[in-house]
């Protein structure tokens, strides 16, 4: 019995380890080191961004690993970044991966931003998966905790804009 007891106890704390492991990091990275920070504006980022103004980030920025909390010069700015998302018939699940999907805006010097993905639900039709219509939003606020970061804190009177996407109809196989 105790041989079951400390093998469950082994279980637990593998479990939990890894799920400690898995969990999502902030990785903040500072674009021109020179600028004082309230020439710049703060934003953290939680989409899989993969250029900034055209200039390939992805490495730089380690934006696959987390979420990233980058400083940059204020003004228009232009990101693309790669949009995921799934269908679900039951037992068959469907994964996208949009590529390339693009947004501009402009980020004001000495506030702070967070970006973030939406979706929205469409009335479900019979037999048929549910479908969304995606959209980038900005709130004019960082959330709470910094270090493990909540999106859902935000709240609707913190969204500044919301910026239309896709449809998820239109990738229909």
């Amino acid at each position: 019995m105790k041989g079951k007891r400390l093998l469950f106890a082994a279980f637990f704390v593998c479990l939990l380890m890894s799920a400690c492991a898995s969990s999502s990091r902030v990785i903040e990275t500072v674009f021109d080191p020179s600028r004082p920070e309230e020439q710049s504006a703060k934003i953290m980022i939680a989409l899989d961004i993969t250029t900034y103004n055209g200039i390939d980030i992805r490495s730089a920025w380690e934006v696959e690993k987390g979420i990233t909390l980058v400083t940059l010069p204020p003004g228009e700015v232009a990101f693309t970044f790669n949009a995921y998302f799934s269908r679900d018939y039951g037992r068959l699940v469907e994964r996208y991966t949009i590529n390339d999907c693009a947004f501009k805006y402009n980020f004001e010097s000495g506030k702070e931003y967070t970006v973030t993905r939406y979706l929205e639900r469409k009335p479900k039709k019979f037999l048929q998966p549910q479908e969304y219509k995606y959209y980038v939003r900005i709130y004019g606020k960082l959330p709470a905790n910094q270090t493990r970061p909540d999106i859902r804190s935000l709240k609707e009177e913190d969204l500044l804009t919301s910026i239309y996407i896709f449809d998820t109809e239109d990738f229909k196989k």
